[in-house]
């Protein structure tokens, strides 16, 4: 209950808007928790094709979650809201895809000249989806797609987003090999700072519109 346990220590209760970018487990793991835990005023999800909905316990444990607390789930599409200081931007694939990564809700944050975009399992498939939309991905802080996998963060997606700091999440000597080699040395040409959370663990980022700070803090093995 990592997650669940740092939003506590923050003094967060409420939840205006929770966002499950897509439906894997490794996305949605505490989802139920969270549901059950904070009071949560919109759940927005990807809706996916029939024959991709997750049968996973992860999955109908969060439905289950969603619907105790009488919430509904509020389809995925573009959409740009308030939050504070910050406008926060949603952008969304226009194809339906064989993969549950390229239905990933792009999430773009702008607070004053600092901007982040989180994208989820996003593969290049769904990037030139994206791009062909014409929206601004344009971005201070990238979070990089897919844990850093060479099926993501294509050169294209890259020349658009520009980000001075990327972000890569992904388990330490986890099975995939991730961060892959060549979208680390891609996202270098880039970004001047990159930071890999199976090498510095937690990483927050503090903005006050103006000025951005960098924290990294190793949990407990």
């Amino acid at each position: 209950n990592k997650i669940e346990k740092y939003l506590e220590k923050q003094g967060v209760t409420e939840l205006k808007y929770l966002i499950a970018t897509h439906p894997h487990a490794d996305h949605i793991g505490e989802m139920s928790e969270i549901i059950d835990q904070f009071q949560v005023d919109k759940f927005i999800m990807p809706k996916v094709k029939a024959d991709m909905t997750p049968t996973t316990t992860i999955y109908e444990k969060m439905l289950k979650s969603i619907k105790a607390k009488g919430l509904k789930i509020t389809q995925a599409k573009p959409m740009e809201f308030e939050l504070g200081s910050c406008k926060v931007k949603l952008f969304t694939p226009k194809k339906d895809y064989d993969d549950l990564n390229n239905y990933s809700t792009l999430v773009k944050i702008t607070d004053g000249e600092n901007s982040f975009l989180i994208t989820g399992d996003c593969e290049t498939t769904e990037e030139k989806d994206i791009l062909s939309q014409g929206y601004d991905v344009s971005a201070k802080v990238l979070n990089a797609g897919h844990h850093g996998s060479s099926t993501s963060s294509g050169v294209d997606f890259l020349n658009k987003v520009m980000p001075r700091y990327a972000v890569i999440s992904c388990g330490k000597g986890n099975k995939y090999g991730h961060p892959h080699e060549e979208t680390v040395t891609r996202l270098k040409k880039y970004a001047s700072h990159l930071y890999v959370t199976a090498d510095v663990g937690t990483i927050v980022f503090s903005s006050d519109g103006e000025g951005l700070s960098v924290s990294t803090e190793k949990g407990e093995k």
